[in-house]
């Protein structure tokens, strides 16, 4: 497993599922290439693709920036796109089944960890904040422009989540005495919608577009 798959397996035993019974790794379904993991449990089924940037590979943006600079700002919503895109191809073959699919996106190791604006700006559109009062003291952050996702594109997709190791603040289940914590961005253009109790994690995190109020909002 990857670094990233192994966050996730740690994730899904965490959470009470058990690996060969509950949930597979690195799955075929029928004659399609097998998808990272495949939860059996949650009916009809959820299908997860993760994509993690390498930080030490030749054409790393890291890399290049702190040789250049010293220093590494992150990522930007146009790479989580990427990542995104690469996802929905590995979802193609699934188009027309009842399968609920999420991605995964991860730094390796996880020098960053994406949060629910970083996930969304790349999902709903680039970031902006929209006065909403007149003396300019009520606000509230609005997505526009590009996006990964629409009510035409990237529709199979239900959920994009990052995942990072935290401290628990009880005994943990984990050999590392932390606790893995999974910030999830449902997709509400998707055509299958995720169980919210899927995410039952001690420290998890689920957002979503309110589209009344215009704000990302904690579900």
């Amino acid at each position: 497993m990857t670094y990233s798959e192994d966050l996730f397996d740690r994730y899904l035993k965490q959470i009470g599922y058990k690996p060969q019974i509950d949930y597979f790794y690195n799955y075929k379904i029928n004659n399609n290439p097998p998808v990272d993991f495949y939860i059996k449990k949650v009916k009809p089924g959820i299908l997860v693709e993760i994509k993690e940037f390498n930080p030490y590979g030749k054409q790393s943006k890291r890399k290049k920036q702190l040789k250049k600079e010293g220093v590494y700002d992150g990522y930007s919503a146009k790479d989580l796109r990427e990542k995104i895109d690469a996802i929905k191809n590995q979802f193609k073959p699934y188009k027309d089944s009842n399968y609920i699919c999420i991605g995964i996106i991860q730094d390796n190791p996880a020098f960053i960890a994406f949060n629910a604006h970083d996930i969304a700006e790349a999902m709903f559109g680039d970031l902006h904040i929209q006065i909403t009062s007149v003396d300019s003291k009520e606000y509230c952050f609005i997505f526009k422009g590009n996006a990964a996702m629409s009510n035409k594109k990237n529709t199979r997709i239900s959920a994009i989540c990052s995942l990072t190791s935290v401290e628990n603040e009880s005994n943990s289940v984990l050999r590392d005495g932390n606790v893995v914590k999974c910030i999830s961005v449902l997709n509400h253009y998707s055509k299958k919608n995720i169980p919210h109790s899927f995410f039952s994690g001690p420290r998890d995190e689920v957002w979503q577009i309110n589209y009344r109020s215009r704000k990302l909002e904690q579900v």
